[in-house]
C-alpha cells in the first residue's frame, strides 16, 4: 500500500477548521496578554517606570511563548494533513457492504492459520481489552486502520504479534477489516478503563489535561488537541481517536514513537513530540485520555465535515 502523498487530494475542511480555531485562540491570548499589560504600564505613576518596563518585558515574553504554541499547533496540523494524504492514497473508496461482511468474517473467524480472528484480542465489537492493553478499534476510521495494518506490514510500526498477521493479509483483507471496524459504534468505556482512570493520581490527570490542551512549548511538545481534537475523538480520517483507549495501550504507543519502533508518521511529528515527553508525562497523558468518554458514533456514521461526538462515559477529575 503506497504511502507517498498525492497532490491531488483536497485538504480536509475539518482539519482546516480545527487549525483555524487553535490559531485564533492562541492569537487571542497574545493580544489579551499584551493589551492588559500595556494598560497596566500606562496607568503606573512616574515613579513606577521600572515596574512598567518590567511588565512590558513580561508581556513580550508571554506573547513569544504563545506564538511558539501557535507555530507548533500549525506544524502538527500540517503533519496531520500529510498523513491524511498518505493514508488516503492507498484507500479503495467508500466501503461496500461486501467489504464489511468480509471484514466481519475476518474479525470472527480469521483466515487460515496465519490470520487469527481479530476478536480474540480486540473483542467481537472492536471494543478492545483494557486489562490486556489491546486497543479499541471501533470508532476509528477505515483510512487510519488500513494505514495501521499497512505500517505493520512494511515494518514502519513494529509489534511481534501484529506484524506477522498484517504481512499475511493481502490489501483486500486489510481494507475489509478496516471497513468492518470503522462501521461499528464504540460502546461506553470498558469498566477496566474507567477504574484505571479513576485510580490515577489527580496530579497525573491534571498534567495529562495540560499536555492535551496546551502542550509544553519549552520541549517543543504541541498540544495533543491540535490534531486529536478537544475531546480526543480525532479531527480527520487520518487522526486516531484517543479518548477511552486503555491507558496501557497509550503508554505503549507513546513509548514506541519515542524509541523508534513506530515510525509510520510521514512527517515524523509524533516521534519528535514523544521524545519531548518523559515517563511521567507519558503516563499522565495516557491516564487523561483513558478517562475520557469514547466517541459516540461509528466513524462511517459521522456526517461529512463534522467534528466527532462523544458517548456518555465516566466523569474524571479533570473533565470539563
Amino acid at each position: 500500500m503506497p504511502n507517498s502523498p498525492s497532490p491531488s487530494l483536497p485538504a480536509s475542511p475539518t482539519l482546516a477548521a480545527a487549525v483555524a480555531l487553535a490559531l485564533a485562540a492562541s492569537l487571542s491570548g497574545c493580544i489579551r496578554i499584551a493589551g492588559n499589560d500595556s494598560a497596566t504600564a500606562a496607568s503606573a505613576p512616574a515613579s513606577g517606570v521600572v515596574d512598567a518596563a518590567q511588565a512590558s518585558a513580561e508581556a513580550a515574553a508571554s506573547t513569544a511563548s504563545a506564538a511558539a504554541t501557535v507555530a507548533m499547533a500549525a506544524a502538527s496540523a500540517a503533519s496531520a494533513g500529510s498523513l491524511l494524504v498518505a493514508t488516503a492514497n492507498g484507500a479503495m473508496g467508500p466501503a461496500t457492504n461486501a467489504q464489511r461482511a468480509a471484514g466481519e468474517q475476518l474479525s470472527r473467524q480469521g483466515a487460515g492459520a496465519t490470520v487469527p480472528a481479530c476478536s480474540g484480542c480486540h473483542g467481537l465489537r472492536g471494543e478492545g481489552n483494557a486489562a490486556a492493553g489491546f486497543p479499541r478499534l471501533a470508532g476509528q476510521s477505515s483510512a487510519y486502520l488500513a494505514h495501521a495494518l499497512a505500517s505493520y506490514g512494511d515494518d514502519t510500526r513494529r509489534n511481534p504479534v501484529m506484524q506477522p498477521i498484517a504481512k499475511a493479509m493481502d490489501a483486500g483483507q486489510r481494507q475489509a477489516a478496516a471497513a468492518w471496524f470503522a462501521s461499528l459504534a464504540p460502546s461506553a468505556a470498558p469498566p477496566a478503563t474507567a477504574m484505571a482512570a479513576a485510580s490515577s493520581p489527580a496530579g497525573d490527570l491534571k498534567r495529562g489535561r495540560q499536555l492535551a490542551d496546551v502542550g509544553e512549548a519549552a520541549r517543543n511538545v504541541a498540544a495533543c488537541a491540535s490534531c486529536h481534537g478537544p475531546d480526543g475523538a480525532g479531527t480527520s480520517a487520518a487522526i486516531p481517536a484517543l479518548s477511552g483507549q486503555p491507558a496501557a495501550f497509550l503508554v505503549t504507543a507513546l513509548q514506541a514513537w519515542r524509541d523508534g519502533s513506530r515510525d509510520s508518521d510521514p512527517d515524523h511529528r509524533m516521534p519528535a513530540i514523544a521524545k519531548g515527553l518523559d515517563d511521567i508525562d507519558v503516563a499522565a497523558a495516557a491516564a487523561y485520555y483513558a478517562s475520557l468518554p469514547v466517541p459516540g458514533q461509528a466513524w462511517d456514521a459521522r456526517p461529512a465535515g463534522s467534528l466527532p461526538v462523544t458517548a456518555p462515559g465516566p466523569a474524571s477529575a479533570a473533565s470539563r
